[in-house]
This record gives C-alpha cells, structure tokens and sequence, in this order.
C-alpha cells in the first residue's frame, strides 16, 4: 500500500485513521505493518465496502476535505471493489537505528552468514562478506571487491 507523505504525516499525527482502495482483492491484510519514512504503520481492519455508504466523515478521517475528492482518488483505479483500510501509527522505522549500527557483533555475523549461505546458492556473497568483515575500512573494502555486491551485503545486514 503506497501513501504520499502528507497522508503519511497525518496518519502519524492520528489524523489520518482511514484509507480507502479499488483493488481486485486487498493488497494489505489486518494486523499487517508497513514500513515507511515515518515510521511503521499499522493495519487494524480492511473490508469491503459500498462506496455509496461512504460518509463525509469518513473522507475527513482518510485524510480528504469532501466524498468527492476521496472518490476521485480512489477511482483512478477503474477496476475492483472499494475497501476501507484502517490504520495508525505503530513506531519509529527500526531502519533507522540499523542504518547508524557500523559493527556486528561476532554473533550478529554468525547469524548474516547463515541467512546469506540459506540465500546464496552460488556463495560469491559469503566471501565477500568475509572479506568485508576483515577489513575496518569497508567502503574500501567494498570498492576492492566490488560495490554492487558489498552494498546488497550492506542492505541484508541491516535487515537483520
């Protein structure tokens, strides 16, 4: 589920509790959680609903000044049933915490080996990462092997 950062913003905020889609089915299911710019955001409910049922309130609530401007958004998608999508704000992005972590712990790097040899059928990437490891300087250390590669190393690393 994709939002602009103003409805990002206001689900934050707690102004923005509901969204509404045209799917064929829905892309997001209740206790679901997104990870955005702002944080990590929720999914409390998701149904079906008659679009003729949706109320001014509603629109409001999903971040829309009138039925209408709702409607126009939602109906840029022709095909599908509309459905309502309840959400809040959850926490702050993990990432970003992750993101400032420069160093693993020995058993941090036991445990990305592991989920890389689980990944890599041909194993370039545990090399690489044991490579990476034994240098302090890891940008050097990827340029020396090759940045495409140390850079996906570092992505996995901080989704671990």
């Amino acid at each position: 589920m994709i939002f602009k950062t103003h409805q990002l913003v206001g689900i934050k905020s707690g102004a923005i509790t509901l969204a509404y889609r045209r799917w064929e089915k829905p892309n997001v299911k209740a206790g679901g959680k997104m990870k955005t710019h702002v944080g990590v955001i929720g999914v409390t409910s998701v149904e079906m609903v008659d679009e003729k049922n949706i109320t001014k309130s509603d629109a409001i609530k999903a971040g829309y000044d009138s039925v209408a401007s709702l409607m126009s958004a939602v109906n840029k998608v022709k095909t599908g049933k509309v459905y309502k999508v309840k959400v809040r704000y959850l926490s702050e992005d993990p990432r970003i915490d992750l993101r400032e972590k420069t160093e693993l712990s020995n058993e941090e790097t036991g445990k990305l080996i592991a989920k890389l040899q689980r990944l890599d059928k041909n194993p370039w990437s545990v090399g690489c990462l044991k490579h990476c490891s034994l240098s302090k300087d890891f940008p050097n250390a990827a340029q020396a092997i090759s940045q495409t590669s140390c850079r996906w190393i570092n992505l996995i690393s901080r989704s671990t």
